[in-house]
């Protein structure tokens, strides 16, 4: 019996640190720090990013600060600031998009709805995850 419980125990800290490496892994990968085999025609070039177009805010107006938070990475979760929401409008629920390209030439698009808000993320890839269906 004792035995079985060492054992179980060993399997769930295994377990654990197995979760605890991968999670260190994904969120440094989002948050800026490309890792070392980053191929470089497989990463993010911001083409543009607006927030609040819904509302009539000036198109781009969030394009500068989506590139410099996520230009070069393979994979980036952009995470909606104060400084950018800071210009909407208060009375119309404002939404943001964001375009960029990565190797393969095409554009590529992501947007949260309206009612965005800063705390609120937008997640940019340029890996390709094989699968189911790939």
């Amino acid at each position: 019996m004792k035995i079985r419980r060492l054992a179980a125990s060993r399997a769930r800290m295994l377990v654990s640190a197995t979760c605890l490496a991968s999670l260190t892994f994904h969120a440094s990968a989002s948050y800026g720090a490309p890792a070392a085999d980053v191929n470089p025609s497989n990463t993010i070039t911001i083409v543009a990013g607006t927030y609040g177009r819904n509302c009539g805010q000036q198109e781009g107006n969030a394009t500068l600060d989506l590139a410099r938070r996520c230009n070069g990475q393979t994979a980036c979760t952009y995470m909606l600031t104060g400084d950018v929401a800071g210009g909407g409008v208060l009375s119309c629920r404002s939404d943001l998009t964001a375009q960029w390209q990565c190797g393969d030439g095409q554009t590529h698009a992501a947007a949260l709805a309206p009612g965005a808000a800063p705390g609120d993320r937008l997640l940019l890839g340029c890996r390709e995850f094989p699968g189911a269906g790939k």
